[in-house]
């Protein structure tokens, strides 16, 4: 049995060494050194020596759950626990139906080739969208301009369901008009 090193008022990250706190029981039998710590939270726990040593244990677990919550709601729009805006979910559902094969809506989006601006995707993709599109207003939805085009800055727009009609009558009138056949005048 070697000997145990005295970790007392040692700092180790966030954690500080109050006093031992006995040892535990390794999965290969050995006994090993436990430590009673104060995280800079406030909080006491007792940690594994060689948790500390390494650098694995951190604090009393504060450090990961800030962590967590700063990479998932950096931008205040899908909190943990809590239903997402409005803006997240027309984010949200603009990726699904042209990046998911799988969405209902994909055969109409992606799978007839609209895409998602890089910009939009990845891990700054909704910082990058609510940067270029602000806040989605109460009653709209984002919209093509003349319902065609990939997403992207500059062909997107918050409309109305009126104005929303509005674009896909110019999409209409803006689509070359098929001849009729002598036989479908006569009709």
């Amino acid at each position: 049995m070697s000997a145990v090193i005295d970790l007392t008022e040692q700092k180790f990250f966030r954690l500080t060494v109050i006093e031992r706190a006995g040892n535990y029981q390794t999965p290969n039998g050995r006994t090993a050194a436990q430590w009673l710590c104060r995280c800079d939270c406030g909080t006491t726990k007792i940690v594994r020596a060689d948790g500390l040593r390494t650098g694995l244990t951190k604090s009393c677990g504060c450090f990961q759950r800030e962590q967590v919550r700063r990479s998932c709601k950096t931008h205040g729009h899908k909190p943990k626990g809590e239903s997402p805006s409005a803006t997240y979910i027309s984010w949200n559902s603009l990726k699904s139906r042209c990046l998911n094969p799988n969405s209902k809506d994909f055969k109409d989006y992606g799978g007839a080739g609209v895409k998602v601006c890089d910009r939009w995707q990845g891990e700054q993709g909704f910082q990058n969208f609510l940067e270029d599109m602000g806040e989605r207003p109460e009653g709209t939805s984002l919209s093509r301009f003349c319902d065609s085009g990939d997403y992207r800055p500059g062909n997107v727009a918050w409309h109305t369901p009126k104005e929303q009609g509005a674009e896909k009558t110019k999409k209409r009138l803006l689509q070359p008009q098929k001849k009729k056949s002598v036989e479908q005048i006569a009709a």
